[in-house]
């Protein structure tokens, strides 16, 4: 008993996404955690931002998964900043208004 030839299957890969994104993601939980722990270390914030933006462009624009993530990255880019704001803010007023001592 002989079987008709069969037609090849075909596995389509699948689709990762943006390294962008898992940058983004990364440098902002890393940049969240550091802006609370060195009080002011903007970059790898601001980093993620950068990165955010760049993976939400090409995920719009290559219909790839990710979006999220992407977000996500954005989203802790931004509490990084704005805490490291903060906490320089509140460094300078309490560099500014402290007494001095008299000698």
């Amino acid at each position: 008993m002989t079987y008709p030839p069969q037609l090849p299957v075909a596995f389509a890969t699948p689709r990762k996404a943006p390294s962008f994104a898992v940058a983004s993601m990364a440098t902002g939980v890393a940049g969240l955690v550091l802006a609370i722990c060195l009080a002011f270390f903007p970059v790898l914030p601001m980093l993620a931002i950068v990165f955010g933006y760049l993976a939400l462009a090409r995920i719009n624009r290559e219909l790839l998964p990710g979006r999220a993530m992407a977000i996500g990255g954005l989203i802790t880019g931004y509490i990084g900043l704005a805490v490291s704001a903060l906490l320089l803010i509140l460094i300078a007023i309490g560099t500014f208004t402290s007494p001095t001592p008299n000698f």
